[in-house]
């Protein structure tokens, strides 16, 4: 694999007889202490190289590792947990305290066009073995607005919260 600090790890395999290249780019990095332990979160973007279209989203995984005291070691991993963003381009996160001693990474995309405006909030982290989505709220508020861009047209906007834990 290539690496470069643009575009990160370039990936290039067979798919069939097609030749598919992948790009894999670092969203976040973040040391931190937990339950006594030092650790490393690393949230990664994976999507087919050239994907910048509107609607193109990045597979969205990450990583924990471990200092065992002599070296860090990979405790989990998880390379597909969600398909979000835009553009070729994860949404941008923030490591967050979820409780005592507990720590994840928080998502907050939002996506417009043509008088509609939806929004999310997701939160990924550590569950059981794995690296896992714990929360995924998706609210939209929205109207149609016919393509008229004329602020008077605006009209109170309907808010639906659907809830759903992971």
């Amino acid at each position: 694999p290539a690496f470069d600090n643009k575009t990160g790890v370039v990936l290039q395999y067979k798919k069939g007889t097609d030749a598919v290249t992948i790009e894999t780019r670092i969203c976040l990095t973040k040391y931190y202490r937990e339950q006594g332990i030092n650790k490393f979160f690393l949230v990664f973007e994976t999507i087919k190289k050239d994907s910048s279209c509107h609607v193109c989203a990045p597979q969205i995984g990450s990583a924990i590792f471990m200092h065992d005291g002599i070296d860090w070691r990979l405790r989990k991993i998880n390379h597909g947990i969600i398909t979000s963003g835009a553009h070729g381009r994860a949404p941008e996160c923030k490591f967050i305290n979820i409780g005592p001693d507990s720590y994840a990474i928080l998502f907050e995309p939002v996506y417009t066009m043509n008088g509609e405006y939806s929004a999310s909030i997701f939160i990924i982290g550590e569950r059981a073995n794995t690296i896992d989505l714990l929360l995924d709220l998706d609210y939209r508020t929205d109207f149609n607005n016919s393509g008229q861009c004329r602020m008077a047209q605006e009209k109170a906007m309907p808010v639906d919260y659907p809830l759903c834990f992971g």
